[in-house]
């Protein structure tokens, strides 16, 4: 593949070619379209930009479809290109001995991919006060193509926080549509704008929420570590080629913890996971806005009146959330409705289902030491500081039974309940009130 760049104003265009050996469909995600934008701040030049920096951005943005080579039409650090072939197979032939790594100076900073969401509100709120928040604006969908994504909350939430004196920066891009389905086409995407404007903000590392489920992924339903997953290793080492540590500070915590922290952090009010409602109006009728409500119900004791519960349940979204065995982040639903003591037959049958009286996952209240090992040394000290304000670290007990946890012999055990908990969504399905 050959990526080019070009730049009118401050919008920057990255565009791919095709090689015979590179791929339009990589597993079911199709290179939709072959040039992503970015509307970056005033004064932006990517010619003053480090070429790796360009590089990562190309490399992360077309990354599925790309065979054995990235051509690009500048050279970059031999340290650069060695790093993405030892990981990825990737070559890259345009390369300099005379390029060196890219180095940040002095009052470098971290960067946060800000979504205005729980996760990511609360890695705002342990990380240091000079953070660079940035949030990816996704642009207007594109003729024939349509996205329930609605932005209003995070516009919102970024408004009343530069009103508190707190600047997000804001890059509209149409990256995601180059994928086919519309998303992000790896785990960092995310980030392409951030990469793009670290020397313009002096980055030496960067940030997202993800969360324990995620990380060491029982959210899936077995704990593995972290470090030794390409997702992590493979990410994290060209992040550092080009400058960047990795800076995963809620890696150890669970979504209960990160719904904990906003509950009393600085800007934890606007927090607002879904991305279909407006702010203040979550939509409730997505598997987020279902997991969400019932996190926040279990720390506030505040549980959804019946008649709620039932349509969120009836809704197509959840209810396909809620069908599998085991359920994705069944792990957080286990850990929520370990305190439900109401008498919902929903509720209680989803209690059931998920083994919450019978699973002991209350680590997922507390913070996983050795995460915090993985993060910059320049940061840890304050990010355990703050996680410390804001939730407990795990005992010796607790790290056991989080590194042991695996819920296959649960799922096996539930076979009967599973069953009959699938046979309660229809029936709920199909009433009269919940299909008006």
């Amino acid at each position: 593949m050959r990526i080019s760049l070009s730049q009118t104003t401050n919008r920057l265009a990255l565009t791919a070619e095709l090689s015979d050996d590179d791929r339009a469909l990589a597993g079911k995600a199709r290179l939709a379209r072959r040039t992503a934008t970015f509307n970056l701040p005033e004064e932006y030049n990517w010619e003053l930009t480090h070429p790796d920096l360009l590089a990562l951005a190309g490399l992360i943005t077309f990354y599925p479809w790309i065979g054995n080579t990235l051509d690009l039409p500048f050279p970059v650090s031999r340290v650069f290109a060695e790093t993405v072939n030892a990981v990825t197979n990737i070559s890259l032939p345009n390369y300099s001995a005379h390029i060196p790594k890219r180095v940040t100076g002095p009052g470098s900073r971290p960067g946060l991919s800000f979504s205005a969401g729980v996760d990511s509100m609360a890695a705002l709120a342990l990380m240091p006060d000079d953070t660079a928040p940035v949030f990816t604006l996704r642009a207007p969908a594109p003729d024939g193509a349509h996205s329930l994504y609605k932005a209003d909350v995070a516009l919102y939430a970024i408004s009343e926080m530069a009103k508190a004196g707190k600047h997000v920066h804001i890059v509209e891009s149409d990256h995601e549509w180059v994928r086919d389905p519309v998303g992000f086409a790896v785990d960092p995407a995310p980030a392409v704008p951030l990469i793009l404007v670290a020397d313009k903000l002096n980055l030496d590392s960067i940030a997202f929420g993800t969360i324990a489920e995620s990380s060491y992924a029982t959210g899936k339903g077995k704990w593995t570590e972290y470090k030794d997953r390409v997702v992590y290793h493979r990410w994290r080492d060209l992040f550092e080629a080009v400058g960047l540590g990795s800076y995963n500070v809620t890696a150890g915590i669970s979504e209960i913890g990160t719904s904990s922290i906003v509950r009393t952090s600085k800007f934890g009010y606007l927090a607002q996971s879904c991305i279909r409602g407006i702010p203040g109006r979550p939509c409730l009728a997505c598997a987020k806005c279902f997991r969400k409500s019932l996190i926040t119900a279990s720390l506030s004791g505040e549980w959804p009146d019946k008649a709620q519960v039932s349509r969120m349940m009836a809704y197509r979204t959840v209810k396909a959330f809620l069908e599998p065995a085991p359920i994705r982040f069944e792990i957080i639903l286990a850990s929520g409705m370990a305190s439900y003591d109401g008498d919902d037959p929903l509720l209680l049958a989803l209690q059931s289902r998920v083994g919450a009286k019978e699973h002991d996952v209350s680590f997922t209240h507390s913070w996983y030491p050795p995460a915090m090992d993985l993060i910059p040394a320049r940061y840890r000290e304050s990010s355990i500081k703050a996680a410390n304000r804001y939730l407990p670290k795990m005992t010796s007990k607790q790290i056991e039974d989080f590194r042991s946890f695996d819920n296959s012999s649960l799922i096996e055990s539930k076979k009967d309940d599973v069953e009959q908990f699938r046979a309660i969504l229809d029936i709920n399905a199909k009433r009269p009130e919940t299909t008006k």
